[in-house]
C-alpha cells in the first residue's frame, strides 16, 4: 500500500501506529513529513520511506535530517529526479 500524505502528519502517524506492523509493506510516498516522525514510524514492521524531487524545493536543513533517519533499510524509492546526493 501507498499513502502520500500532505500536511496531516500527525493523524498518519496515529493511524500508521494503530494500525500496524505492515507485513505486506506500507510506503509512505515522497514523504516530506517532519525528521522526528521517521525515527518512530521508521520502527513499525513494513513501513518504507520515499522521497521524490520535490525536497530540492525544500531547504537543505529541513529535508537532510529527514533523509538520514531514514535508515537505507527502510528506504523504498529515491526518485531519479532527486537531486539531493
Amino acid at each position: 500500500m501507498q499513502v502520500h500524505c500532505v500536511s496531516a502528519f500527525g493523524k498518519l502517524q496515529d493511524m500508521v501506529q494503530q494500525h500496524g506492523p505492515f507485513p505486506q509493506g506500507l510506503i509512505l510516498h515522497s514523504w516530506i513529513g517532519p525528521a522526528e516522525m521517521v525515527d518512530a514510524l521508521a520502527k513499525i514492521q513494513g513501513v518504507y520511506f520515499s522521497f521524490s524531487g520535490h525536497l530540492t524545493r525544500m531547504s537543505m536543513k529541513k529535508y537532510e535530517p529527514m533523509v538520514k533517519k531514514a535508515k537505507l533499510d527502510f528506504l523504498s524509492l529515491l526518485h531519479s529526479r532527486c537531486r539531493i546526493f
